[in-house]
């Protein structure tokens, strides 16, 4: 797949400078242009060949390597199984209590800092979704607002 790369990758910048060798400016009353001995035709030509090459060369490596791999048996990936049904999640009344209180007291500190960020942090696995969305949706309009100045990054 290098060589494939490299060739493409190449290829464009062969065509950037074919372009521009082909390319006729108006020239100066002071330079006179002659004509470039290289053949912009030609060199396309070269350059669709060689492309054509190394996209065979490499189509023709692929499908080596899944005859090969057909041929030894190699089994295909069995499909994952379905994840553990997930546990109900049951509210934690305290740890919503105490996410509040935080953010209760930090906004009359004005200020959020490490412990601060640790005991949300500890807190979130034990808050519901619903929980969590309204614990964060006072925290960071506070801190957006700067009604709480961050002294912790991250913030949680």
């Amino acid at each position: 797949m290098r060589g494939w790369l490299a060739a493409v990758v190449g290829a464009g910048a062969l065509g950037f400078f074919v372009a521009r060798l082909t390319a006729s400016p108006a020239p100066s009353p002071a330079v006179v242009r002659t004509q470039s001995p290289l053949d912009g035709d030609a060199l396309r030509a070269d350059l669709r060949r060689a492309v054509r090459e190394e996209l065979r060369s490499s189509r023709a490596e692929l499908l080596a390597e899944i005859r090969s791999a057909r041929e030894t048996g190699a089994a295909t990936p069995a499909p994952a199984e379905a994840p553990a049904a997930v546990p109900e999640v049951t509210t934690d009344e305290p740890a919503s209590t105490s996410a509040r209180a935080l953010i209760a007291r930090a906004a009359s500190a004005r200020r959020w800092g490490e412990d601060e960020a640790h005991e949300l942090r500890r807190l979130i696995p034990r808050l519901t979704l619903q929980q969590r969305d309204e614990v964060l949706a006072t925290l960071i309009p506070a801190i957006n607002r700067s009604d709480i100045a961050l002294d912790a990054v991250p913030p949680f």
